[in-house]
């Protein structure tokens, strides 16, 4: 449950980021659902990395979505470890294609 939260943290940030290096906004409130749209405006990578069209899929955000409050209500093997992996894995493309285009951005601004 643990990492689950903290695959979470790292996601929100990395999407806060994309957010502010593409589209130049600070959401003040927001979900990871919230900022996963958000990103979608600018970059397809969440929806290629995070699908969410088939049920496993979708049952896989949830555990990307899982706020840290929620561990609290939980039993500590609700997740399975198959599971956790896939999103573990998939939060590490994540940050390394999201740094790519986020310092392409800036690249670009600062050659201007």
């Amino acid at each position: 449950m643990t990492s689950a939260v903290l695959l979470h943290l790292a996601v929100e940030h990395i999407c806060l980021m994309l957010i502010h290096s593409l589209l130049g906004y600070h959401p003040q409130k927001f979900s990871t659902k919230y900022l996963f749209e958000l990103c979608d405006y600018t970059t397809a990578i969440t929806q290629e990395i995070f699908p969410r069209n088939t049920p496993h899929e979708q049952e896989l955000f949830k555990i990307l979505c899982m706020r840290p409050g929620m561990v609290r209500n939980r039993h500590i093997d609700a997740i399975p470890y198959q599971d956790l992996q896939i999103v573990a894995s998939r939060c590490k493309e994540f940050q390394s294609r999201a740094f790519i285009i986020a310092h392409e951005k800036i690249e670009l601004l600062n050659t201007k």
